[in-house]
């Protein structure tokens, strides 16, 4: 049973490695956070990307090439934002300038040639966040789909798991159980062991020489009274 009881030990402690269990309901608690964790990075991910995809079409469109970028539409980067803010100003000074010249004028040209400047440079560094989104959902993704696979396979995990522990249980009682009846066995041989029992060679009581010896002094006794008394 001892040997038995081991060998279930080392498969339960194999079945954990193998699944990289701990405690399983600790590890699925775990789990699920991180998953809804996941969840809910994937879907930032997936707005901040689609936001900045908007702006990347809204530059690429020729008729807005001097049109200003909307900005309150939910994007976060913060280098973006700044270099959009910073261009939407040189279009706002732009707008100015034409107010007060007619006609093309070499300011004005040094001012297209720089707002055009800014917009590939702008294109250029929204394309990099876009890809750096597209990868972030990516392995987000990857990561979500790997801890709801954990999640699906934890009932089964779970059920196996307590099949092992059940059975460790049982060798466990029993190992126990058997401990328990050997001390007892072995108490119970301590009390019952007592001396051989032995016999005398001759009887303690009664004697025949004595009793021979008793009576025949009171036969004696007895004739000499009963002769002093009849002469």
């Amino acid at each position: 049973i001892s040997k038995e009881l081991v060998e279930i030990e080392k498969q339960i402690e194999s079945y954990k490695k193998e699944n990289s269990l701990t405690d399983i309901e600790a590890e699925a608690k775990i789990i699920l956070d991180k998953s809804t964790n996941f969840k809910e990075r994937l879907i930032e991910a997936e707005t901040q990307y689609t936001v900045i995809e908007l702006v990347e079409e809204f530059l690429l469109k020729p008729e807005n090439r001097f049109s200003l970028v909307p900005l309150n539409i939910g994007l976060n980067d913060r280098t973006v934002l700044e270099g959009l803010q910073k261009y939407n100003e040189a279009l706002l000074e732009r707008l100015r300038l034409l107010k007060t010249t007619q006609g093309n004028t070499p300011t004005l040209d040094i001012m297209n040639e720089q707002i055009d400047a800014m917009h590939d440079n702008m294109l250029a560094t929204i394309r990099s966040l876009k890809s750096g989104f597209s990868h972030a959902k990516e392995n987000l993704q990857e990561q979500g789909d790997y801890f709801m696979a954990r999640i699906k396979g934890m009932p089964t995990q779970e059920r196996e798991f307590i099949d092992i522990k059940r059975q460790q249980m049982i060798k466990q009682e029993l190992f126990v159980f058997l401990l328990q009846k050997k001390e007892e066995n072995a108490l119970s041989m301590a009390v019952t062991i007592v001396d051989k029992a032995y016999t005398l060679q001759t009887p303690v009581s009664p004697r025949p020489m004595r009793l021979l010896a008793f009576a025949m002094s009171i036969a004696i006794i007895g004739a000499g009274c009963y002769i002093k008394v009849r002469y």
